[in-house]
């Protein structure tokens, strides 16, 4: 990779710790509508298919309640048949949601179909395809990259994601690369690898990815709804940035169940799927996986296969059960498989559920108790993100506290709390927070300028109990109590303890924020329905889902929790307000959690640097001065003061 391209590399990281713009050349993201979901599956019990209710509902509770799982859709399809689907609140199936990597496997769908057609070969190799783009000074071992080679990860391209994404010219910089190795001797996960697959399928074909795709695979499978961002050369990126329905990515992997065939019709041919879902190149170091087909992972075991994205976007497909499980998270998982990857959680449940005997019978189970299938349904209509399922409980003490926190008292004194809030106004100390999660602001490639205010305004009639003049400044008659003692603070306390998602309004609450120029109104709801809006930024337009709730710490101190749901992409946006004595403190959090992350992207983006210049990011990484200006720019915690009461 040339000089430029390894200084872009290292100016990305700079301004993501330091702030700044990376790039304009990347189209910003467009609203989506809802889906439509053409063609949806038929739906059946799951015993009418041969599978316990039983079983299935421990494995989805299993994923609901793993630590860093975080799912937010899941379809659960048997023998082409719909057996079990949730959406966890406020993430929902009816929008689109981004693949990441999964989207690799519908890259090389559209190679297969290119292949069948004699636009390109296996073999072929690249420098033929992009003879007219290629460099004066090559590497030599360019010239043995082929096709294959880019299918299965093989081909020691240095060029990847931390260069393309600060810079335009992709196929260009990535036929300038050096080859690491000789082509095919071993494996090496690279995005560039699928985005010159994508840029192959257009320059012989002569259309789009998109259009290609829609024309041979997704109209004839009633996939209407997609959207794949392009590159600044205007190539869909290939490797990643693929938004689709859940319904539609369950498709994908039922068609390459069914061998390539759907609705009688063969779509992708059946030995494409063959190839692509065989060992044909080895990863032993993956706890995941045994391998890597076409850009397709084998599962463990190779049972089964998987279409992968990092933070959990997967499609699982298990032939000999005749099972395909789709899913879309906010994992804390960064890569699909390397050597620093957390244990696969929800590959090792799923893989449980589809190993275990006693969840499958080899016919229609005809003499099962159809209230397990009513257990099943009503417990996944009911699943609410970052929650473990609403199951049946035995009435005990955890279920009359449950009730006696989230009754009608607590819904009066959501509003009441509510209405405390109107006309705050808090100001924060100079920082570098943003609203936006990290992982977005990366992929927008520009990063926000800090947060300055947040005002609190509440819209409608929420209806009290107390008098207007009672209302405020009871937030800071409760902290001026807390330094005296007494009743007043348990009063207060009282007043807010235990309030949940049940509380309702006649009214809403709005926080306005202000900083670097631009300002975001958040609306927050206290009830099961999400408060949905658009967050609209300079890297694009994106549908958020949002509920509060009021507590108090262990300290007796009232906290509010807002949960800022980004339901088209993998993140999450957790704040906390905390009214102390003296201040109020914000902390920013979010899920996918990077901060752990940051050692798998670095021994990623290495390899792709000069050695001189991965010693220098290697010093930057390793500092205590970076690592603090990471740590707080990935989980900052602001301190701000009121400065403005409407009530006095």
């Amino acid at each position: 990779m040339n000089l430029k391209a390894q200084i872009n590399a290292l100016n990305m990281l700079y301004k993501m710790v330091n702030g700044g713009k990376i790039s304009d050349l990347t189209p910003p993201k467009p609203r989506f509508k809802p889906t439509v979901n053409e063609d949806k599956f038929e739906e059946l019990l799951p015993e009418q298919t041969g599978v316990r209710s039983e079983g299935l509902l421990k494995m989805i509770s299993k994923l609901s309640e793993g630590a860093g799982i975080y799912p937010h859709s899941i379809i659960v399809l048997k023998d082409g048949k719909l057996i079990a689907k949730a959406d966890w609140t406020p993430f929902s199936s009816r929008y689109l949601h981004v693949s990441h990597s999964l989207c690799k496997s519908v890259t090389a769908m559209a190679v297969g179909i290119a292949v069948k057609e004699k636009y390109l070969s296996e073999g072929e190799k690249i420098t033929e395809i992009f003879g007219s783009e290629l460099p004066d000074d090559i590497h030599k071992s360019m010239n043995d990259v082929t096709v294959k080679h880019l299918l299965t990860m093989s081909s020691g391209v240095k060029f990847n994601e931390a260069g393309a994404v600060s810079g335009d010219k992709w196929i260009e910089k990535f036929l300038s690369s050096e080859v690491l190795f000789e082509p095919g001797s071993d494996f090496r996960y690279n995005s560039l690898n699928s985005y010159m697959l994508a840029a192959a399928v257009c320059r012989r074909t002569g259309i789009s990815l998109s259009e290609y795709l829609g024309r041979r695979l997704f109209t004839p499978m009633g996939i209407t709804d997609f959207y794949w961002e392009k590159s600044p050369d205007g190539i869909e990126k290939g490797g990643w940035g693929l938004y689709m329905s859940i319904y539609d990515y369950a498709k994908l992997g039922q068609l390459y169940l069914n061998g390539g065939v759907w609705n009688g019709i063969s779509l992708v041919s059946e030995e494409w799927v063959k190839k692509s879902v065989s060992p044909l190149i080895s990863k032993p170091d993956s706890p995941c996986y045994e391998g890597y087909g076409y850009q397709t992972w084998l599962s463990k075991n190779r049972d089964g296969f998987v279409f992968s994205g990092m933070f959990g976007q997967n499609v699982f497909v298990f032939p000999k059960r005749n099972i395909v499980i789709a899913m879309t998270a906010g994992s804390s998982n960064l890569f699909p498989a390397c050597k620093s990857c957390r244990p696969c959680k929800a590959m090792d449940i799923i893989t449980d559920f589809i190993e275990n005997g006693k969840n499958f019978s080899r016919e229609p189970i005809k003499d099962f108790r159809y209230g397990n299938a009513a257990v099943l349904r009503k417990a996944l209509s009911g699943a609410s993100f970052g929650k473990p399922l609403p199951l049946e409980d035995s009435g005990g003490i955890l279920s009359r506290l449950r009730k006696s926190l989230s009754g009608a008292k607590a819904a009066e004194a959501a509003m009441e709390a509510v209405q405390l809030l109107d006309g705050v106004e808090i100001e924060f100390e100079k920082n570098r927070a943003g609203l936006l999660p990290v992982l977005i602001q990366v992929m927008s490639g520009s990063f926000a300028g800090g947060i300055e205010k947040a005002v609190f305004e509440v819209s409608g009639s929420a209806v009290s109990s107390m008098s207007r003049s009672d209302t405020m400044p009871t937030v800071k008659r409760y902290i001026s109590s807390r330094k005296k003692g007494g009743t007043q603070a348990a009063q207060a306390s009282k007043m807010v303890y235990g309030i949940g998602k049940t509380a309702s309004m006649r009214g809403g609450l709005v926080i306005r924020f202000e900083g670097d120029g631009k300002t975001v109104r958040i609306p927050v709801s206290f009830s099961d329905k999400p408060a949905y809006f658009d967050f609209e930024d300079s890297g694009g337009i994106y549908l958020a889902g949002v509920n509060g709730s009021f507590t108090v710490d262990e300290d007796d101190i009232p906290v509010l929790k807002v949960a800022v749901c980004f339901v088209e992409t993998s993140c999450t946006k957790a704040l906390k307000f905390i009214f102390e004595p003296d201040s109020v403190t914000l902390k920013l959090r979010e899920s996918p959690q990077l901060y752990g992350a940051i050692d798998e992207a670095a021994e990623m983006m290495l390899p792709s640097l000069g050695k001189g210049v991965q010693k220098t990011l290697e010093a930057i990484l390793e500092s205590d001065v970076a690592e603090y200006k990471i740590k707080s720019f990935l989980e900052p915690t602001l301190n701000g003061r009121i400065v403005s009461e409407k009530y006095h």
